[in-house]
């Protein structure tokens, strides 16, 4: 066995044993049951339209699926111009290259400079539940090994994830492709859900108001928390500037969803991931507010 493999098998024994540490605490009964929903065995931040942890005037907005070259730029024009944060969930070889084509890894750098936190959509952009586990580790490590070649000692590490469909997250929470996904995802990072999810791909090409009219719908329901939108999508480009007006019109704040993530744990995703106690759940956390 060489030596990537014996890492990457010890890895998965450990994964293992604390997804099978995690059903133990969950079975025990001196655990509180609210601390156990505060630090569940993978820390993430889940599908929820109203986030309990969250105040109710909280948006974070989060891209996907960049960087292209066209759109991406244009996102992170009005985010400047509007001061306002975000983080964007990168893939290394979906609608750019990032190891062949200079011009995206420059937005990379340039998402980075912004003061944007860079976070993991996986290299490819495929469902991680129809994958091997070699595979899974193959498409998360992807991104963080093109993000450290393009950012060198500066490059921020990938502690924010989102699977490319939400899947299996919005599945069976216990079911087998969860077993085999989530102790492989938590290694690297917490897993990041969304609250809010505007229509961009259902509104005509270009159509920006289309997408804050969805945006604003969402709002008049109530809902708030992670807001899912596409950097790569001409729509979300053209409508971004009126969605971040229509917030504002009604009293939001914009956050990044690493501060979700403190507000739901009282920790950073590095420090969820870096404690294998916490991940594990052979302990509890410290309880979310």
């Amino acid at each position: 066995m060489d030596r990537a493999a014996a890492v990457y098998t010890l890895g998965s024994i450990a994964g293992a044993i604390s997804f099978l540490a995690g059903l133990s605490a969950a079975a025990d009964p001196s655990i509180p049951a609210e601390s156990l929903a505060a630090c569940p065995p993978f820390p993430e931040i889940p599908f929820e339209r109203q986030p309990a942890y969250l105040p109710s005037n909280t948006l974070a907005l989060t891209f996907d699926d960049g960087p292209d070259l066209v759109n991406t730029p244009k996102v992170l024009d009005v985010l400047a111009r509007e001061s306002v944060p975000a983080t964007f969930f990168i893939n290394a070889e979906s609608w750019t290259s990032l190891r062949r084509n200079e011009a995206a890894r420059d937005i990379v750098r340039r998402i980075v400079e912004d003061g944007h936190i860079l976070a993991n959509h996986t290299a490819r952009h495929m469902r991680i539940s129809r994958l091997s586990p070699e595979r899974i580790e193959e498409e998360i490590a992807g991104v963080e090994i093109v993000v450290r070649e393009i950012l060198g000692s500066e490059a921020p590490r990938l502690t924010l994830f989102r699977a490319p469909f939400g899947d299996p997250y919005t599945g069976n929470r216990w079911g087998p492709t969860f077993r085999k996904v989530a102790p492989i995802v938590a290694r690297h990072a917490v897993h990041v859900g969304w609250s809010i999810t505007p229509t961009e791909r259902a509104c005509p090409s270009g159509a920006g108001l289309c997408v804050a009219a969805s945006a604003q719908r969402q709002l008049d329901r109530g809902y708030y928390g992670v807001v899912l939108l596409h950097s790569t999508q001409a729509e979300t480009a053209a409508g971004l500037a009126a969605l971040i007006a229509e917030a504002r019109r009604r009293g939001m704040r914009f956050v990044s969803v690493e501060d979700v993530v403190r507000a739901r744990y009282q920790r950073s995703s590095a420090e969820l991931v870096d404690d294998p106690l916490c991940t594990g759940a052979t302990r509890v956390c410290p309880g979310r507010r």
